[in-house]
């Protein structure tokens, strides 16, 4: 798994879908998936999608609790 401090190298404030992937060990297409239908927060700016890594934390917490 994934710790917060790998999340956060580098004092990043959003990741793309391939660096979160990565990071997540799962695929891109997994993320999207988690977007549509689990509410996966991401941002979107003109073309591109991010992942704030704040959010990201918050996320993989409250579903880590149940």
């Amino acid at each position: 798994r994934t710790s917060r401090r790998e999340l956060n190298e580098g004092s990043r404030l959003a990741l793309t879908l391939t660096e979160a992937s990565e990071a997540l060990g799962v695929s891109e297409r997994t993320l999207r998936e988690w977007e549509a239908r689990q509410g996966l927060p991401v941002l979107r700016i003109e073309r591109t999608v991010r992942i704030s890594v704040a959010a990201l934390e918050r996320w993989l917490a409250a579903r880590s609790e149940g």
